[in-house]
């Protein structure tokens, strides 16, 4: 009886926990995920999200004072097989830190971004991967992050995150 009492109460608590929104730092997010404008060739799939609310008091060049509160978002990608090409891949994820500056030659090739969207498929804002968590290695199981920091009001309005090509 007791045994039963036991998995009942864990399993009450478990329901309890997977109700809570990842935006409060628990749970599973409230958007979806998808890399299925990202080519086909790749083999990545998104296995996990996870949102953490932070106070920076720099992003890169900007300085906060007092501190900025942000979304900080992590996107773990996954191989679900392996792919054609790990040097495209490594190519097509550029960091914030490395992207052309105003009067420096363009990308050959479109980085990849990630795009917040909302309820309606309108595109809320595109972001370049703040930075790449892991290595990106092409074997199969194998697993990195992607990292962005978002404004926690345009978060809330999220309702779909994408890993898309940049759109020229």
């Amino acid at each position: 009886m007791r045994a039963i009492a036991f998995a009942a109460a864990s399993l009450f608590v478990a329901t309890l926990a997977a109700g809570t929104s990842a935006r409060e730092g628990k749970g599973e997010p409230a958007f979806k995920t998808s890399t299925e404008h990202l080519d086909k060739s790749w083999n990545l799939a998104v296995k996990s999200v996870r949102v953490a609310e932070v106070k920076k008091e720099s992003l890169g060049d900007q300085k906060f004072t007092p501190p900025k509160a942000f979304s900080e978002v992590h996107v773990t990608l996954e191989f679900a097989d392996e792919p054609a090409s790990v040097k495209e891949i490594r190519r097509r994820f550029v960091t914030e830190a490395n992207m052309p500056k105003v009067g420096e030659a363009a990308l050959k090739e479109p980085q990849t971004q990630l795009w917040l969207l909302d309820g309606e498929g309108v595109v809320l804002k595109k972001f370049e991967p703040w930075s790449i968590e892991g290595e990106i290695t092409g074997v199969v199981k194998d697993a990195f992050r992607v990292v962005i920091f978002v404004e926690p009001e345009l978060l809330k309005k999220a309702k779909r995150i994408d890993l898309r090509p940049a759109s020229k």
